[in-house]
């Protein structure tokens, strides 16, 4: 189980915006590439009825991460709780710490876009003002 809090003050919804996150493909599609996430869910050793077909695609291995991926957003908070089901105690430690490390880069990408963006219409809506003298 991990807690991800939002960069308070961004004016975004972060908490949302992660919780969006977490739950996509692009983020299981980058938990198979670091962690083999496909690979572990079609184990021969897991439950039939839990397991991935060993040539599963991207979007049948989406719905076993939605169903392995508990996601809650406390808005009042700006808090996401997040608990991952895994094979393991092990397994479900590093998928969760991975996921986290993913929603903070995420948390981080947004605040830098919001700040350039800030500072860029503060750059464009400054302007110095001529004095009579430079008008010639």
């Amino acid at each position: 189980m991990g807690m991800i809090y939002g960069a308070g003050g961004s004016g975004l919804s972060d908490g949302s915006s992660v919780q969006s996150y977490l739950t996509s493909i692009e983020a299981m599609i980058r938990l198979d590439q670091d962690h083999d996430f496909i690979a572990h869910y079609s184990d021969a050793s897991i439950d039939p009825l839990a397991r991935l077909k060993a040539n599963a695609s991207n979007a049948d291995a989406l719905k076993v991460f939605k169903k392995l991926l508990k996601i809650s957003y406390d808005p009042t908070e700006d808090w996401v709780n997040m608990e991952v089901i895994a094979v393991s105690p092990d397994e479900s430690i590093a998928y969760s710490n991975a996921l986290i490390r993913y929603a903070e880069g995420r948390v981080s990408n947004i605040t830098q876009r919001l700040r350039d963006d800030q500072m860029k219409g503060a750059i464009e809506s400054f302007t110095i003002p001529k004095s009579p003298a430079m008008k010639r």
